[in-house]
């Protein structure tokens, strides 16, 4: 078979050019699953027009050594010059009489690996289960996905190994067989055993909309046909619009396995066999074609790429009965995308690589907003309070060929459908009930903490600095919750809760005194430990801001699956921190904030020295100096040497809480010190000016210090925050 290399070329660099045009971002996963000397052939699903032409120039990109690749195309796609072009880049058409005898050719002579889409045409709707069997459901009902490629790999070993045994034994068959399938020499004839490479190809998000490949149609065509006008809604809406495709390679299957000694005697035999004749293994072989079929669609579907709408869409079609609260929804989501349940055998969106929290504190990233208004558009949910009403009937129906547009949650939860241990969790998760998903996911996180504590603690541990009073014991920097009384006294909707967040170079045992009182007060608290904190100094060297907001979000979330009502609370640092989740998080009731450094004193501060010491060297390459020396206030609890790196990100997250500041609109109190050698009380004031909060109130204390939360006179600072909590919940 012969590829027009010009015109190869000319449309791989067609398809960089408009690359650089398109909104597609393309990932190759698993590339060391491609052997680099054997027949292949590619087997994918197929969901989209445009795989056709773009799937085998991404494969090149990830294999540079792949010059060509032949394709497997529908027949009706060749007609009059486009079929001719097809035919040009190396795609064979499914109608061609010769087609078998090609591809069996160039796999004997490793000419070139071949694409082929088993499901036998695009399956729009991704239904590929019916009652747990692996069937394909298109617009002519359900049927099993095609042997065709497990059977030209078959021929194709057969007849490479044919060849070849033959040779050896100066068979003149072997010269007949060269002849026949064109083979100018034995030399051609590979080596190695044709394999079947599984691949899968994901898409995320897939939506449908009136886009630039529309309006060019309509300009230069006119009115198109449903089914074009279709396409090119949702596949244009993916290249011009915007989608991730993950394309993921799976482990090579091996032909040569299914050989077995019936097969292997039919391939010694010294009699002529031609291409089609019948031979006594062949009702074996269609068996084994079968079961190597089997084995490559499992491997196919189980490369998904698993993403946000999947498990969205898969909650609500195993939700029980009609109605779901959206916080049960989110929580149930939340647990599936955890580390514990992310090392099994899904594969995962890059979007779900990181910290799921924002999923129920915040959605900063859109995830679930977006899905949840393709969901009312498409009338699968309807909006009722805090629940969602489910239309099931949406969810279970839809035209093969228009589902993508009339509603795309279909495809997208039928996607995931195959990963049987995903779904017997999703089924797990949505028949429990509201208050044993809020004990899950309070007791991850409390878990959580505490281990990541343990191992941070153990890891930088050593006796010398312990001795020296650098490292504390383990006592002041483990996480704290308090609860007053037993837990089964209380009703969860009755009670209340503060996260209350330290400072910077500090540890929980800092806000100890302060959370006493609350709890007194019967309030709930819980007390994050910032990451880098509690342990050593040099824990704190390679650690970013984004992990201490990522603390007081999980202690935010904690708190809030034990209690209904919570209010946010900080100290220095931990002010900021805790201001910064307030203009966020969902559902607050209030928040307080002692000392928030928006601004550091330029002299006579605890932090001055390394401020001043970040600014000047900032700039310079090769900084040498990693610490600068602290003079706390409580040694006890405090590091004595200040990493400049933690600096710079302390600064860096002033910078993000200063933005943050007009998006607060829950009730805020400020307390700041009037004499404080850390924080200038001029930044104190422009902070507590800059709040979007209606309800503040700034509060000002003649301390001599920046600790206004331990100390035997700081009974007015803890009375404030009562009051100013017991307005909140009265």
């Amino acid at each position: 078979m012969q590829k027009n290399s010009r015109v190869f070329t000319m449309t791989k660099k067609a398809i960089e050019w408009l690359n650089m045009f398109l909104k597609v971002n393309v990932r190759l996963h698993g590339e060391e699953n491609i052997p680099s000397d054997a027949p292949i052939i590619f087997v994918a699903n197929h969901f989209t027009r445009f795989e056709t032409f773009m799937l085998p120039w991404y494969i090149q990109r990830g294999r540079k050594d792949m010059q060509k690749i032949f394709s497997l195309a529908y027949k009706d796609l060749f007609i009059g010059k486009f079929g001719d072009y097809l035919r040009s880049l190396g795609a064979v058409s499914t109608g061609d009489p010769d087609r078998d005898t090609m591809i069996v050719r160039s796999l004997i002579t490793k000419e070139a690996p071949w694409i082929i889409f088993p499901e036998g045409m695009m399956v729009k709707n991704k239904k590929i289960f019916h009652d747990g069997r692996l069937e394909i459901c298109d617009d002519t009902g359900f049927r099993q996905p095609h042997t065709g490629a497990a059977t030209l790999a078959l021929r194709a070993e057969f007849y490479r190994r044919r060849i070849l045994g033959l040779n050896k034994k100066g068979s003149p068959e072997a010269e007949r067989l060269l002849a026949s399938f064109r083979i100018g020499a034995i030399e051609q004839v590979s080596k190695k055993g044709v394999v079947i490479v599984p691949l899968n190809i994901s898409y995320y998000p897939i939506r449908a909309r009136e886009n630039f490949l529309n309006r060019l149609a309509e300009r230069f065509v006119g009115e198109v046909s449903g089914r074009v006008r279709e396409e090119l809604m949702v596949e244009g809406e993916m290249l011009f619009g915007g989608v991730d495709i993950d394309i993921r390679f799976g482990a090579p299957i091996k032909i040569e396995e299914y050989l077995n000694s019936k097969i292997i005697r039919d391939i010694d035999s010294e009699k002529k066999i031609f291409f089609d004749d019948p031979i006594a293994s062949r009702d074996l072989m269609k068996m084994k074609s079968r079961k190597i079929m089997l084995r490559y669609m499992k491997a196919i579907y189980g490369l998904t790429t698993v993403n946000h709408d999947n498990i969205f869409a898969s909650i609500l079609w195993h939700t029980r009965g009609t109605e779901i609260e959206e916080k049960d929804l989110l929580r149930i989501a939340y647990l599936l995308t955890i580390k514990e349940f992310k090392e099994t055998r899904a594969y995962w969106h890059q979007d779900l690589a990181a910290n799921q929290l924002s999923l129920v504190t915040d959605d900063r990233y859109g995830h679930y907003r977006d899905f949840l208004d393709l969901a009312v558009e498409k009338g699968v949910v309807e909006k009722r309070g805090g629940a969602l009403v489910i239309n099931k009937d949406r969810l279970s129906c839809g035209d093969f060929h228009s589902v993508r547009i009339d509603n795309p949650l279909i495809p997208i939860q039928n996607e995931i459908e195959p990963l049987v241990f995903l779904q017997k969790r999703i089924e797990e998760l949505t028949g429990v009930t509201s208050r044993t998903l809020r004990v899950m996911v309070r007791e991850h996180l409390q878990n959580k903490a505490v281990v990541g504590f343990n191992n941070d603690y153990d890891a930088f541990f050593n006796e010398k600095d312990f001795k020296k009073g650098e490292i504390k014991s383990r006592e002041v920097g483990r996480p704290r919750l308090l609860i007053p009384g037993k837990l089964e006294d209380t009703d969860f909707k009755d009670r209340v809760g503060v996260v209350l967040a330290h400072g910077y170079l500090a540890a929980p045992l800092e806000v100890k005194h302060l959370a006493a009182y609350l709890l007194s007060k019967g309030l709930w608290v819980f007390i994050p430990r910032l990451k880098g904190h509690g342990t050593s100094p040099k824990d704190l060297i390679n650690v970013k801001h984004e992990d201490w907001l990522d603390a007081v979000d999980e202690g935010y979330v904690l708190l809030s699956n034990y209690c209904d009502r919570v209010v946010l609370g900080g100290f220095s640092a931990g002010a900021g921190l805790i201001l910064d989740l307030a203009s966020r998080a969902k559902d607050v009731r209030g928040v307080f904030a002692v000392c928030p450094p928006l601004k550091l004193k330029s002299k006579g501060s605890t932090l001055a020295p390394a401020v001043c010491t970040w600014n000047d060297f900032i700039h310079w390459e090769g900084i040498k100096w990693k610490y600068v020396a602290n003079n706390p206030e409580n040694p006890h609890i405090n590091y004595k040497h200040n990493p400049i790196a933690g600096v710079r990100e302390l600064g860096r997250l002033m910078d993000r809480v200063e933005h943050a500041l007009p998006k607060i609109s829950v009730p805020a109190l400020v307390i700041q010190s009037l004499e404080d050698p850390v924080v200038d009380y001029r930044g104190t004031m422009r902070l507590y000016l800059r709040l979007g909060s209606e309800k503040k109130k700034y509060s000002i204390f003649r301390f001599k210090r920046h600790g206004i939360v331990n100390g035997n006179d700081v009974d007015c600072v803890f009375r404030d925050i009562w009051d100013f909590i017991k307005h909140l919940i009265d």
